[in-house]
């Protein structure tokens, strides 16, 4: 099993070098479901559905293969949080420990290592607004990670809304590769970090988390009108 160490050094290694994929099937009305495909090894993923209970990852990802890792991200203390999933309980991967179910609420990205094989996780729930309305989710200054709280699929400032800051840094994960793409953003306009060439806008599919390095706060709108 991977440990802590090995994979947060390389989670460093690739913010450090400014270098997606689901099947989704979800319900047009507000009480629904979504299928999404979760591949073997590392993804960052988003709940796009809010399951009226604690949307603890036990809840929301009850067939996680034994051995997998979930990620979440502390912007309080600037640390991952790392769990291993066994029987659907979560532990310390280090120490053993029982821990409290991480908690994956719409609008939050988290980081899955599948440990097993790919399988089709049905998220079933609620879109956390009425159509029309609209959600504030704070992208703080610095690192973190975030997923759209309705579910879309498209640009992520075209369809989904979010600019971010002048000089922030945009991180998805693709699978086929199994690397961190990354995209620096200027004016709402994507470049690649290390050549700043122009890059098409960063697309999210639906279940689909990302990392920012936040250049500065600000209040990302997600509003359902589609």
């Amino acid at each position: 099993m991977r440990t802590k160490t090995l994979f947060l050094a390389s989670i460093l290694l690739a913010l450090g070098v400014a270098t997606s994929q689901a099947q989704n099937i979800y319900s047009q009305n507000v009480v629904g479901y979504i299928n999404q495909v979760i591949k073997p090894g590392l993804q960052i993923i988003a709940n796009p559905l809010d399951n009226a209970s604690t949307n603890g990852a036990n809840e929301v990802l009850p067939t996680l293969p034994d051995g997998s890792l979930v990620y979440t991200y502390n912007t309080a203390s600037n640390l991952f949080l790392s769990y291993v999933v066994y029987s659907d309980v979560y532990y310390d991967p280090i120490s053993f420990a029982q821990l409290p179910n991480p908690v994956v609420r719409p609008g939050t990205g988290f980081i899955v290592d599948n440990a097993g094989s790919a399988f089709t996780n049905s998220w079933q729930g609620l879109i956390v607004v009425p159509y029309g309305g609209s959600t504030n989710i704070v992208v703080t200054n610095g690192l973190s990670m975030y997923g759209s709280t309705i579910p879309y699929a498209g640009g992520l400032t075209s369809t989904l809304g979010l600019c971010p800051p002048d000089g922030s840094l945009v991180y998805i994960y693709n699978t086929s590769t199994a690397s961190f793409v990354a995209a620096v953003v200027y004016s709402c306009a994507y470049y690649d970090p290390i050549t700043f060439n122009s890059l098409p806008e960063t697309t999210l599919t639906i279940g689909q988390g990302f990392m920012l390095n936040g250049a500065s706060p600000l209040i990302w709108t997600n509003t359902f009108n589609y």
